[in-house]
């Protein structure tokens, strides 16, 4: 498996202060793939890909769950490299930023 590494709060903080945005989810979901990549790459040293089984350990759901949301086309985006699927690190990161809910607004509406 490939070392995963999520953005501590601390590492939000300093990219947000260097792109002059504020630590929120919602600068997070206006940033493009690349900005996300850059960003991560920043952070990280590196662009990280997965593989549907990193992805698998790392969203704890199996990976025939995972084949079905990609013919579904719900997972998260994808890029086929010769017949291997990898995932962008950024692009997981983002998508599963985009599933977030808050139940405190969803009672409140």
């Amino acid at each position: 498996m490939t070392n995963l590494r999520y953005p501590t709060p601390e590492d939000i903080a300093k990219a947000d202060n260097l792109a002059g945005q504020q630590n929120n989810l919602a600068g997070l979901q206006r940033m493009t793939r690349v900005e996300l990549e850059e960003l991560i790459q920043s952070l990280t040293g590196t662009i990280r890909y997965l593989t549907p089984v990193d992805l698998s350990d790392l969203i704890k759901v199996p990976e025939g769950t995972i084949a079905n949301w990609r013919c579904q086309g719900s997972g998260p985006p994808y890029t086929k490299i010769g017949k291997r699927v990898r995932y962008s690190e950024a692009d997981v990161i983002k998508w599963i930023n985009a599933k977030y809910r808050d139940p405190a607004a969803e009672v409140a509406a």
